[in-house]
């Protein structure tokens, strides 16, 4: 047997531990899907199922810069997913990290400030961290439209994005924008440009981790070199069917098929 020479392009994916299947779970299986090599890098566990939030661990910001700091001895990564962060404090460790290594590569942002059932992770401080230290350095932001809300200060969801994008954030994908109607509606904003809409049929259900397999599929497809349009197409397509082909473990909800 001889060795392949191909090398797949590199995407660091930083957030928190599901076990029942979102998070940095989701990043991995969807970049590997993707045909790109996840790098990942754990900062809370969580104590959870499908249901419920109990608990939320953080590691310690020192371990967490570190632990990045020896895997870029090595690993050149093409493309960096943010996920859940946890504490204000990392979410500035990993913005000063983030100006002085990967400020060639694209930024991915979902900020996380909710678990999938509904139990809140952030508070004002952690979100006025992310818009002070993160957004401004990111590629794209990934919100749905709680987060957008919450993240603008508004529940006018044109005021937030407005506030958002004066942040520096370069694009903001707004997810499920309308989350009462028979359509997902996603749009796309960057400054001094026309938005874009997508949609896509809904499925019935509840699914566990779609924002994090979108996120981190945009990630990846930016390391292969797609534009930012074709990145979100592509990522969308891939979330959608994964959703489609959903596993259904008879729980609260179902977990998207992303690697078949």
């Amino acid at each position: 047997m001889t060795q392949s020479s191909y090398k797949p392009p590199i995407v660091l994916v930083i957030g928190g531990h599901d076990p029942s299947g979102a998070g940095i779970q989701a990043d991995i299986e969807t970049c590997s899907a993707m045909k790109c090599y996840p790098v990942s890098i754990v900062t809370c566990t969580t104590n959870q199922n499908l249901k419920n939030l109990v608990r939320v661990s953080n590691c310690l910001t020192s371990e967490v810069l570190a632990t990045i700091d020896t895997t870029l001895e090595e690993f050149s990564p093409s493309a960096c997913k943010l996920g859940m962060i946890g504490s204000s404090d990392l979410v500035i460790g990993l913005g000063n990290l983030i100006q002085k290594k990967l400020k060639k590569i694209p930024i991915v942002v979902d900020p996380i400030l909710a678990a999938g059932s509904g139990k809140n992770v952030a508070d004002q401080e952690l979100i006025d961290a992310y818009l002070e230290c993160i957004f401004p350095q990111a590629t794209i932001a990934t919100p749905n439209f709680d987060e957008l809300c919450k993240l603008g200060g508004s529940s006018d969801s044109k005021k937030s994005i407005s506030s958002i994008l004066e942040s520096g954030c370069q694009a903001l994908l707004a997810t499920d924008i309308k989350p009462q109607q028979p359509k997902i509606t996603n749009y796309l904003y960057r400054s001094e440009k026309k938005s874009l809409c997508y949609e896509m049929a809904r499925y019935q259900g509840l699914y566990h981790g779609t924002g994090c397999t979108l996120s981190s599929g945009i990630a990846a497809q930016l390391a292969l070199g797609e534009n930012i349009e074709t990145a979100i197409e592509k990522a969308q397509e891939f979330t959608h069917l994964a959703v489609k082909r959903a596993i259904d473990f008879g729980f609260s909800q179902q977990i998207p098929n992303r690697l078949n």
